[in-house]
Order: C-alpha cells, then sequence, then structure tokens
C-alpha cells in the first residue's frame, strides 16, 4: 500500500514554484515509469513530507563507469553549468586531473557560477591544504567531509607506515 501525502506535491524549478497542473503532469509521466512497485509514490510521499526542501525538476542522473569517461562527462556538465556546481568526491589529487577540474570549478566560480565542493578526508588524505585553499580564495565553497584528526587517527590513516 502507497503512503500518500497530506498535501499536493508542488515541484519547482529555477524560477521558482510550477504550476498545480503542471507539478501534475510531470508527477504523472514519472509514474508511468514505475513498473507498478508503488515505489514512486512511497518516495514522493515521504520526500515531501519530510525533506526540508523543495523538489526541483530537470535534473538528469547518469551511471558512469570508466574514469575517462567519466572524467569527460564530469568535466562537460561543469563546463555548461549556468547557475551552480555541486560536486562531492572521493579522491580528489593535486595531479593533472585534479588541477584540470581545479582550474574549471575557479573559472566557472569566477564567471558566477556558484560552485560548491565536498571532498572525502580519508580518499584526499594525500592532498595538500594549498589545493582547497586556492579553490576557498578563489570564491568556492569547499568541505572537507568527516575530518581525520591525526592525534586520534589510526597511524596508517595519518600518513603513517603501518
Amino acid at each position: 500500500m502507497a503512503m500518500q501525502s497530506s498535501h499536493p506535491v508542488q515541484l519547482f524549478d529555477a524560477h521558482g514554484p510550477l504550476s498545480q497542473k503542471q507539478s501534475n503532469e510531470i508527477l504523472s509521466r514519472l509514474k508511468n515509469n514505475d513498473v507498478r512497485t508503488h515505489i514512486f509514490d512511497r518516495h514522493l510521499a515521504f520526500a515531501s513530507e519530510i525533506v526540508d526542501s523543495h523538489l526541483m525538476v530537470g535534473n538528469k542522473v547518469e551511471l558512469l563507469i570508466d574514469s575517462p569517461d567519466t572524467y569527460r562527462s564530469m568535466y562537460a556538465a561543469m563546463e555548461n553549468a549556468k547557475d551552480h556546481i555541486n560536486m562531492e568526491i572521493y579522491i580528489i589529487k593535486d595531479d593533472e586531473i585534479g588541477n584540470l577540474f581545479a582550474e574549471l570549478l575557479i573559472r566557472k566560480q569566477n564567471s558566477g557560477v556558484q560552485v560548491n565542493l565536498i571532498y572525502d578526508s580519508v580518499g584526499s588524505i594525500d592532498t595538500p591544504r594549498e589545493f582547497f585553499n586556492s579553490l576557498k580564495e578563489n570564491g568556492v565553497n569547499v568541505l572537507e567531509f568527516n575530518p581525520v584528526n591525526p592525534l586520534i587517527a589510526p597511524k596508517k590513516l595519518a600518513g603513517y607506515p603501518a
């Protein structure tokens, strides 16, 4: 049995709320892909009831498996960004690829696109702080996920040999 939302679901785009008719048409198209599992109905009801943000239209998800294709796709998506870039990454290094991304993120930030970067502390433990400081100094919002405290981290994570 699908959970029903206690109020009509309102969708938003970059310019604000869509009309209820527009929202219903989009939801109906999405529901047609549900394959009778009611997962979409349940997810939509939960999201509209508990999430303190708007449900946005115009998003796209693409599964990328191969590194060169993944990097090309990520770069193209960021290059084409018009309003904001929200990037979450496990490993970013001060290497050719990392610097290519950093230069693009800084250029986009300087052109008026808001850039937000979350990187993993453990995955990027060998990346110098200067790499991230350069991004911050150029206006990029940078957040280190789950910062490693070298005083309490296992020696292996703190950069010491095992």
